[in-house]
């Protein structure tokens, strides 16, 4: 079930796409395709932060912020994460809806998201990696990865081979996506 403050992030993020897409900076293709990669980084976190027992409304935050560089800014890269980092942490604190642990703890992994290679002491850190990965895997699964992200997405695909009942799971954000989103 989305939470009052997921609900509120994510129509910060969107309204940040769409000014994007109103500032000729996107395309509405590609506004769909960001949308559609938001969610899924969004529905994935929340998951796979049920099955570590971390707190999924947190992750599922981290999921929608974690390009909020690249929407915003333009920023790509290192920038986009680096940058992109501080500028959530300074959108969400604006929010006054999160205590600053939870806003250094999303910063923290937007900060590293794009570290695939790297394993972080940070649990959230791992988690949008991961999430991040799997999202884009399932929006191309024949796009070719270099050596380390396959390791680490067939190191997921075992921890989600070993999951029942996918579609039932309380994560499902079905009800978290507005159906204004897809009319717009």
């Amino acid at each position: 079930m989305a939470t009052r403050r997921m609900i509120k992030v994510r129509e910060m993020v969107e309204e940040s796409i769409w000014k994007a897409y109103d500032d000729k900076r996107m395309t509405r293709q590609e506004v769909a395709e960001e949308l559609h990669h938001l969610y899924g980084v969004a529905q994935w976190a929340q998951h796979l932060a049920a099955r570590r027992n971390l707190v999924p409304d947190i992750a599922c935050v981290i999921g929608l912020m974690h390009d909020i560089g690249r929407i915003e800014k333009d920023w790509s890269g290192e920038r986009h994460v680096l940058e992109g980092a501080k500028l959530a942490k300074k959108m969400l604190a604006r929010m006054d809806i999160f205590s600053e642990t939870e806003l250094k703890i999303i910063r923290k992994a937007i900060k590293t998201h794009n570290r695939k290679s790297e394993v972080e002491q940070a649990s959230y850190a791992e988690l949008i990696k991961d999430a991040d990965l799997l999202s884009r895997y399932y929006e191309d699964s024949a796009k070719k990865l270099g050596a380390s992200k396959q390791r680490r997405l067939e190191q997921l695909l075992r921890e989600l081979s070993q999951m029942e009942n996918l579609e039932t799971d309380t994560w499902s954000l079905k009800k978290f996506i507005p159906k204004w989103v897809e009319t717009r």
